[in-house]
C-alpha cells in the first residue's frame, strides 16, 4: 500500500487472508481501507438497523433469512454465486450479529460449469443466532431481500424497492394474554380470520429514499478527513470474505462427497 486511502470494490480481495492482511497495512499506517459494501447505504437497510440495536449489542439473538437472485448474465463468470451475490449479504449480517460463527452449512448448485451458480448456506452462531443465505444467479426473478426476525420483531427489508417494513406483536401477546393457558380455541375462533391484523403492528419504515451511492463517497471522505469509523470498514469485509470461504469449502466438499457416494437402486418385487 502506498500510502493511500483505499475504497476497493467487494469483496476485498480474492481471499481472505489477502483481504485481512490488506486491512491490518491500512490500519498500521493510519490509513482508510473502505470496501464498496452499498448496501449498508441502502436506505432501507440503514432504516431497519434503527431498530436492531439490540441484535447489534448482542442482547437477543436474532433469525435471518436473505436471498439475493437473478438470471444469468454471463458477468462475474470468474467467480461463484457466493462471492458474486451472497457476498453482500455475508457482510450485512456480520455488521448486525457481534458473535463467532460457530458452524458452517453450504449447498451449491453448478449448471453452467467452472464455479456455483447457486449457493445456500446456514450460519449458526455462539450467542444462538442463525442465518440462512440464499444466492442464485439461475432464477426467473430478480430479487434482493432480507428478513430479520427476533421474539419481539420481525423486520423485512427490500434492497431493490428500498423499502422496509417492520411488524410487532402488541404488548398483550409479549405479555402472554392470548397464550394456550389464558384462551381457547373456542374463545379466539370468532377472531381467527382477523387476529394478526387486530393484535399485530406494522410499521413502513423508509420514508425519504436517498442516494446509496452518495452517502458511500460521503463516508469515504468523513472518514479520511475527520476520521469518522467506516461503515464499511476493511476488518469486516475481509471477514466476509473469510466467511465466504469457508461456505464454498463446504459446498465443494458436499459435492465431492456426492459424486464420491455409491449408487442405490430401489428394487421392485
Amino acid at each position: 500500500m502506498a500510502g493511500k486511502h483505499l475504497l476497493v470494490e467487494k469483496p476485498a480481495t480474492t481471499t481472505g487472508a489477502s483481504a485481512l492482511e490488506l486491512a491490518e497495512i491500512a490500519k498500521a499506517k493510519g490509513l482508510v481501507m473502505q470496501v464498496g459494501h452499498v448496501e449498508q447505504h441502502n436506505p432501507a437497510w440503514k432504516a431497519a438497523k434503527q431498530y436492531l440495536a439490540d441484535v447489534v449489542s448482542g442482547a437477543v439473538p436474532a433469525y435471518i433469512d436473505a436471498s439475493r437472485t437473478s438470471g444469468y448474465t454471463f458477468r462475474s463468470t470468474d467467480v461463484g454465486a457466493t462471492f458474486d451475490l451472497m457476498i453482500h449479504d455475508l457482510e450485512l449480517v456480520l455488521s448486525l450479529i457481534p458473535s463467532p460463527i460457530v458452524r458452517v452449512s453450504a449447498f451449491g448448485v453448478a449448471q453452467f460449469g467452472g464455479y456455483e451458480d447457486a449457493s445456500y448456506a446456514t450460519l449458526e452462531f455462539e450467542n444462538g443466532s442463525v442465518a440462512r443465505l440464499k444466492a442464485s444467479r439461475i432464477e426467473m426473478e430478480a430479487v434482493r431481500q432480507m428478513t430479520v426476525r427476533t421474539a419481539s420483531q420481525s423486520i423485512f427489508v427490500d434492497f431493490a424497492a428500498r423499502s422496509a417494513k417492520r411488524v410487532c406483536p402488541k404488548r398483550e401477546i409479549l405479555e402472554g394474554a392470548y397464550s394456550p393457558e389464558n384462551v381457547t380455541y373456542a374463545q379466539m375462533a370468532p377472531r381467527v380470520k382477523t387476529f394478526m391484523q387486530e393484535e399485530y403492528e406494522v410499521e413502513e419504515l423508509v420514508r425519504d429514499p436517498f442516494d446509496a451511492l452518495e452517502l458511500e463517497m460521503k463516508d469515504f471522505v468523513s472518514a479520511i478527513l475527520r476520521g469518522t469509523p467506516s461503515v464499511v470498514p476493511g476488518e469486516r469485509a475481509a471477514r466476509a470474505v473469510q466467511v465466504g470461504e469457508m461456505i464454498v469449502r463446504d459446498l465443494q466438499a458436499r459435492a465431492s462427497r456426492a459424486q464420491n457416494a455409491p449408487v442405490h437402486t430401489l428394487k421392485v418385487a
